[in-house]
């Protein structure tokens, strides 16, 4: 079956990677969700149809409805991924793309995403350099 939801992400990041760690252990139904590396041959594939930058993909997570023809991005882009896996992480998904919330969600997501190079280092065997904002070892 073709994945429903396309998730663009860093590979050189170490959250991102450890996202897409962390996703595929709670995924409900982890075929339905492919993660594709901003920086691979097959990224503009996906960004091209929505008027995605490069410059956009590398800022910020992005996600892909291919059902609905829609895009996801930040902390709305986490709640999508995170509203396919098992409860609890399912109702933490729902709350981050809860409206009313805004005002919490996006500045936590930003305040994470400038630092996130602090927290986590690439997994071994991966390339150092984080090219997403703010991301300088």
């Amino acid at each position: 079956m073709n994945a429903q939801f396309i998730v663009l992400y860093d590979a050189t990041c170490g959250l991102c990677q450890r996202s897409q760690l962390f996703l595929n252990g709670w995924l409900k139904h982890p075929r339905y969700m492919r993660f594709v590396d901003v920086h691979s041959e097959e990224a503009p594939r996906y960004l091209e149809p929505f008027a995605l930058s490069s410059d956009d993909t590398t800022q910020r997570m992005h996600v892909i409805d291919v059902e609905k023809n829609a895009v996801f991005k930040a902390e709305e882009a986490v709640g999508v991924c995170l509203e396919q896996c098992i409860a609890p992480w399912s109702w933490v998904g729902y709350l981050l793309r809860m409206r009313f919330l805004k005002g919490i969600t996006r500045p936590a997501y930003d305040w994470v995403a400038e630092r996130r190079h602090r927290f986590l280092p690439p997994l071994p065997d991966q390339p150092t350099v984080c090219t997403l904002r703010s991301c300088k070892p």
